[in-house]
This record gives structure tokens, sequence and C-alpha cells, in this order.
């Protein structure tokens, strides 16, 4: 005799996943604020901020800022991103990347890494910023990070690299190619400076002219952190698993015309 079960509890059992991704989607929403409620919520923190007796104070209070989502607080963060103490600002970029899918966070992180990285009091805040720009998912902003990958830093050449892997853009996957063939290239052990390397079909990748009388040093310095980054880069954006340049151009001639960003997880 086969017993009939209520259709609520079949769909209970059956669906599980449905039931947790209704509850992720509630969860993922609940500290944004209504606009009554960011306007208190920025009122109160702007009284305790007043009171800070020193850093670690600041960056709690940042951290408060920071712990529900409102475009007047994130506006609010923007500025302190913007000035003050260095921990107080790479505190701000933290707060800022939890804005998931917000053009205007990525916007903020794009422009204070940009304006950082040509200093170096500044230079860690503009690796975290990139590093939390990835945070927000917004891959629009990978076009434009592309001439990060030939800063002179590899600090924050490699954290762009990592980025535009995170993002998975494949605005990224043609400089990416072209900078693992001409990384591949460089010879480590000369003294002569002559690197090996040929010219490459439609130009070198961003990153192969480096200034200076130490030229060859910096593409061998170059080749030993960046290549790998670069490649792991490569297999982020397109779940593939090769591991040369020539394998990845040989792909990529193949598939550029067809591929398709990966879904984000």
């Amino acid at each position: 005799m086969i017993r009939w079960l209520p259709l609520a509890f079949v769909l209970a059992v059956a669906s599980p996943a449905f039931a947790q991704e209704k509850k992720e989607a509630k969860d993922e929403g609940k500290d944004y604020l209504s606009d009554a409620d960011a306007k208190k919520h920025i009122e109160e923190w702007q009284k305790a901020w007043k009171k800070c007796k020193g850093l670690d104070d600041q960056i709690r209070s940042i951290e408060d800022l920071g712990a529900k989502k409102h475009p007047k607080i994130l506006d609010e963060l923007k500025k302190h991103l913007g000035s003050g103490s260095l921990e107080v600002r790479i505190t701000a970029a933290d707060m800022i990347g939890k804005y998931k899918k917000e053009d205007k966070a990525a916007d903020a992180l794009f422009a204070s890494a940009k304006g950082c990285c040509n200093r170096k009091e500044t230079m860690e805040l503009a690796v975290k910023s990139i590093r939390y720009l990835g945070n927000t998912g917004v891959r629009t902003k990978v076009k434009e990070m592309l001439p990060f990958f030939d800063h002179k830093e590899t600090d924050f050449a490699k954290e762009a690299i990592d980025t535009a892997g995170a993002l998975k853009s494949k605005d990224a996957i043609d400089p990416l190619v072209n900078m693992v063939l001409f990384l591949e290239a460089v010879k480590e052990d000369t003294n002569n400076g002559n690197t090996g390397g040929q010219q490459l079909p439609g130009g070198q990748y961003p990153g192969a002219n480096q200034p200076g009388g130490q030229q060859e040093d910096e593409k061998v310095k170059r080749k030993k952190e960046l290549l790998n980054p670069a490649i792991q880069a490569l297999k982020d954006i397109t779940g593939e698993k090769l591991n040369t340049g020539t394998e990845w151009k040989r792909w990529w001639g193949k598939n550029k015309a067809t591929f398709k960003e990966l879904e984000d997880k």
C-alpha cells in the first residue's frame, strides 16, 4: 500500500538546497539599512568617532561604520579611504570591498589604487585597494586594471593579476597569455643582457617595457614573481588547467570567439 505524504513535506525534503538559497538571499541583504536607519547609524557613528582617543579606536570605529550598508554609509567610508592615517584608510578600503556588485564601491577602490600606487608610503594601501576591489565582484573594472600588470612594483602587479583572476573577466586573457609567453622567454642564467625573448605576435604583454639600467635584472625578477600568478589567473578565469604559454596561446586561438565567462560562485 502506497502512503501519500503531504506535498509540503515532500518539497521540504526534496529541495533543501532551495530552502538554503532562500535563507542565503535573505541573509545577504540583512545588513542593508533603510534611509532612516542609515541616517541614525551615521549620526551615532559620528558622535563615537569624535570620542576616539587613538588609532585603535579609529580602526574599530570605521569597522563599526562599515558593519551596516547604505549608499550614505559608503559615502562616509569613501571619505576615510581618501584621507587620514594609512591604517584607517586600509580599514575603510576593506569595508568598501564588502559592497558586492556595487560599481561605486569598485570605482572608489580603483581610484584609490591608481592614486596611491606611485608613492612608496601609500603602496600598501594601493595593494589592499586592488585586493578588496576583487571582493566586490565588479568585472567591468578589469579592463581599466590591465595597465597595473605593467607596474614596476611587482607586489602591486601581482595583486592586480590575482584580482583579475578572482573577477574572471575575459578582458584579461589576451594580456595574460602574452605575459606568460614573454616571461617564459626570459633567461635566468645570463649576465650579458640577452633574455632570449622574441617579438611576440600582436605586441608585448603589459609589463614588458621596464625602464632603467637594470632592465634585464628586472625582467628576471618579474618572471620569478609574476609568471606563476599569471598562469594561475588564466586557470581561474577560464577553468582550464594548462601550464605553458604555448598551450594557452593555442587554446585561446581556438576558443576566443566562443568563450563565455564563468559564473560567479
